[in-house]
């Protein structure tokens, strides 16, 4: 289901990939956290080769978000082995909780009425 999930949701599927190859492929938080990054970036630059001529690409915005991109990827991988295994769960549990918040705040506010 992982594998499929950005195709179905339009959205990227690292919060269902992480979890299912830390609980069902039994890797380490920080090697599934790492495998799911490397998917994340082949499917980037796989879209980014598709385009043809890349004309509507708004380079202003993509080129600081990239460069952020890669300084924080820096900064992980000095970190890598640093941050014990449960604090790393505990994170992006925390995480996922947190952005699963926010979408349903978002979207109870589009479809309620406020009166």
């Amino acid at each position: 289901m992982s594998a499929h999930s950005p195709g179905w949701s339009a959205r990227g599927g690292g919060f269902l990939i992480v979890p299912a190859l830390i609980l069902l492929a039994g890797l380490p938080a920080s090697a599934a956290i790492g495998t799911s990054l490397l998917v994340i970036a082949m499917q980037s630059l796989a879209g980014l080769a598709a385009q043809p001529a890349l004309p509507d690409i708004p380079w202003a915005l993509v080129l600081p978000f990239t460069a952020i991109a890669v300084a924080g990827s820096f900064l992980g991988s000095a970190l890598t082995g640093r941050i014990p295994e449960r604090a790393l769960r505990t994170g992006f549990a925390v995480l996922v909780l947190s952005v699963a918040v926010a979408l349903l705040v978002q979207q109870l506010a589009l479809h309620l009425p406020l009166t």
